[in-house]
């Protein structure tokens, strides 16, 4: 696969530094820190902060304590005569 990558003149300029420290070539650079942010970990979608505060919200509301719950269809219209 080939990827083009458009980078800013100070990212760039960061990746050759880099690249001239550790004595490789920007590509191999790049590369490394590509495979160091897809590691083997489970992926994780970053939580916005819409997820988040909806996290916090759900966490402010207390369990219900019943183990069942019945919303079966006799159950919803009980007594209303049909």
């Amino acid at each position: 696969m080939t990827l083009t990558l458009h980078l800013s003149p100070e990212t760039e300029s960061r990746l050759i530094q880099w690249a001239n420290l550790t004595g490789t070539n920007p590509e191999t650079v790049a590369l490394e820190a590509l495979l160091e942010k897809l590691s083997d970990e489970p992926l994780a979608l970053p939580q916005t902060t819409s997820a988040n505060e909806f996290q916090a919200w759900l966490v402010a509301h207390p369990v219900s304590a019943a183990t069942t719950l019945d919303d079966s269809r006799e159950s919803i219209y009980e007594g209303r005569g049909e």
